[in-house]
Parts: structure tokens; sequence; C-alpha cells
């Protein structure tokens, strides 16, 4: 079964303290496997920070140790230290063509690889 990832980047204006507004971020993307959402998951974490944060280390540490801890049904990452959370959810092939708003007749019909194409370019 994919996985949906919903990344929630919470807006820091002033790049120093985080701010809740009612405009976050929010980023999706579907990926085949459970060991692919947690490569995306540090790679977030990093992208997220950059390398030469502070606080990566840290950060990295806790994204892999709680990438590494994410099971087949679903899990959370976060919040980081800027707000940032990464919600990670297994969903079927149906809760895909839902959400990029396909019948369930193309949706029986498309690969695993084609549900996640339209679904990452319907949430590019």
């Amino acid at each position: 079964m994919p996985y949906i990832i919903t990344t929630t980047t919470i807006a820091d204006p002033d790049g120093i303290t985080p701010e809740i507004t009612p405009d976050p971020d929010i980023t999706r993307i579907a990926v085949a496997t459970l060991a692919e959402a947690r490569q995306t998951v540090r790679s977030t974490v990093r992208t997220t920070y950059g390398p030469h944060a502070p606080y990566l280390g840290q950060a990295g540490e806790v994204a892999d140790a709680t990438a590494r801890d994410l099971n087949d049904a679903s899990g959370t990452v976060g919040p980081l230290p800027d707000g940032t959370v990464i919600e990670v959810r297994r969903v079927s092939r149906d809760q895909i063509g839902i959400a990029i708003e396909r019948s369930f007749h193309w949706t029986d019909h498309a690969t695993d690889d084609e549900l996640i194409a339209a679904f990452n370019g319907a949430h590019a």
C-alpha cells in the first residue's frame, strides 16, 4: 500500500521565532513503500534545516530514530524546533484516487506508479 506524507511548516517571517499563522505551508507527496516514506522524512528534516544549522545533528538524530520507528500504518515526526510536523499515513489505492478526483474505474486499472505519479503531479 502507498503512503502519503504531509509536511506542515509554521510560517517563520523573521527566521528566528516560529509563529503560528492561519495559513501554514502544507505539502503532500505519495510514495510506494514504508522505506521510501522513512527516507522522505529524513530528507525533509535535512532540507528544512540545511547542512549547517546548529541543531541539525540533534534534529537529524531525532528524525532518524523516529523514521525508524514509523510503523506500517502511520506515524508523526515533530514538532521539530521550527514547528514543522511531518505526518506519514498508509492509504489505500481508492483513497489516492479520491484525493486526485479520479474514478474508481481508473484507480482499479492504474498501476501503483501511475497512482503515485498522478497524486504527486496534482500536489506539486
